[in-house]
């Protein structure tokens, strides 16, 4: 029969007068009051065959344990108690508690026995305590994890080196990680859930390493982006770049002679040789300088001769031009011009004198045609910008009543009458490649009421003599 543990030691401590005092609650144990009267008292139970049941008595020294005949009905009286000899009690406080392992034990003032079930977690000093199995472990997330110590109480969370599966770490890599694989350096490997490692593809370039392909391999070279330098292989990665300086990167290499427009920088440009250079070359795609452009004016070189040249100037060297009535010329680097002449302090005009060239002069050769003039009697031809006489029509003898005179700007004979256009009825002469016409008044601001001395001009012709009329 069990019977509540606090019956039990009360029955132990009013069995010990010595520790009547002792008050000890054992309200939540449970033991069996018949194992312990048992062992209390060296009477025990028949085994049904008239012989008595052995002495209840544990002794630990040498003495025997008692015995006696049984009564026929199985409750024969019990032995005689065995000799003690030099036994020693466990304990001699009734109703002192010890722990066995997670069991709680009780004292009977001699030995102690158990005293209900074995503690769930821990028992300490006679008493159930703790709040987890000592040794245990669990998972508080995916990476961390907690041990009960012993005394049942849960450590502070721990990080896993890899991952917290079920109630403990495990795993051989952490999830998410990245490696390569031993024996196949172009797989990389990525770490599952589980901490283990799955294949996750073949790098195309390179290699891998450290779960992530290389940029290359060995020391092969490659350009920037930008081609403005080149990059060398370091066995994984690609070093800083060496700029190409006035070259551009192709297929892995600086090369050519300029820099074409790279990096959103404008192209190399230089003038070509010349005093003064009036041609622009500009670098090219592929690094060399194409073929020349003219400039309105003049090639200027830059701040970086040779670099950032461009045309420019005021005008092209030794050219000229009309500024009024003054000549002027630009300089031999087309940066401005100068002063060469004021025509008009000669008297003259600033004009073409011939082939487009400008200077002081008179008259444009070519500009009519003939290139010619009468004053007078002679002809006058525009030579440089200047009229020069060329022909005198009064040494042509001519048969009377004829007579050579300049008209349209060459020597004729013979009657010439005035036509309306030029002025009126008669004449005599040209001026100004005009026909001079003379019919009684002054038609042109000149006297000309005589064609020849004291001869008039009679109907439509002018009488021959051979005094000439005065030049204009």
């Amino acid at each position: 029969m069990k019977q509540p543990i606090s019956s039990i030691i009360t029955l132990v401590l009013l069995g010990s007068a010595p520790f009547a005092a002792c008050n000890v609650n054992t309200k939540d144990f449970t033991f069996d009051d018949d194992a312990y009267e048992e062992a209390k008292t060296s009477d025990g139970d028949g085994d049904g065959d008239n012989n008595g049941g052995q002495g209840g008595t544990t002794a630990t020294g040498d003495g025997d344990l008692g015995g006696g005949s049984g009564d026929g009905d199985g409750d024969g009286e019990g032995g005689d108690p065995g000799t003690t000899g030099d036994i020693e009690p466990e304990c001699t406080m009734t109703g002192e508690l010890k722990c066995d392992d997670r069991q709680i034990q009780v004292c009977t003032g001699e030995y102690f026995i158990n005293a209900g079930d074995a503690c769930e977690f821990v028992c300490d000093e006679g008493t159930c305590t703790g709040t987890c199995k000592p040794g245990s472990s669990e998972c508080l997330s995916e990476t961390e994890q907690r041990s009960c110590n012993q005394m049942g109480q849960w450590s502070e969370a721990s990080e896993c080196k890899n991952v917290c599966l079920g109630d403990a770490c495990g795993g051989v890599c952490k999830p998410g990680s990245r490696s390569c694989d031993d024996e196949d350096t172009s797989l990389k490997l990525l770490c599952n859930a589980e901490g283990q490692w799955d294949p996750d593809g073949n790098c195309s370039v390179g290699q891998c390493e450290e779960g992530a392909c290389t940029a290359c391999t060995g020391d092969e070279t490659q350009c920037t982006t930008d081609s403005t330098g080149v990059q060398t292989c370091n066995g994984s990665t690609y070093d800083a770049p060496e700029e190409c300086e006035d070259q551009v990167c192709l297929d892995g290499a600086c090369t050519g002679e300029c820099r074409p427009a790279l990096g959103g920088s404008d192209p190399q440009r230089r003038c070509v040789a010349g005093e003064p250079s009036t041609q622009l070359e500009t670098c090219g795609a592929d690094g060399t300088f194409g073929s020349a452009s003219g400039c309105n004016f003049v090639c200027v070189p830059g701040s970086d001769p040779g670099r950032n040249d461009s045309c420019g100037g005021a005008c092209k060297p030794g050219e000229k031009r009309c500024d009024g009535t003054v000549l002027m010329q630009c300089a031999s680097n087309g940066l401005s011009e100068e002063k060469v002449e004021d025509c008009s302090e000669k008297s003259l005009s600033c004009l073409d004198i011939g082939g487009g060239n400008l200077g002081c002069g008179e008259c444009t050769p070519g500009e009519k045609e003939p290139n010619n003039r009468c004053a007078q009697r002679m002809v006058q031809t525009c030579e440089r910008g200047m009229w020069v006489d060329s022909d005198d029509c009064t040494k042509y003898l001519v048969t009377l009543p004829n007579v050579s005179v300049c008209y349209d700007g060459q020597c004729t004979t013979g009657n010439k009458a005035c036509d309306s256009s030029r002025g009126g009825a008669y004449g005599c002469w040209d001026a100004e490649n005009k026909w001079v016409c003379n019919d009684g008044a002054d038609k042109d601001g000149t006297d000309l009421k005589e064609c020849i001395t004291k001869a008039a001009c009679q109907l439509t012709s002018c009488i021959t003599s051979l005094t000439l009329p005065p030049r204009l």
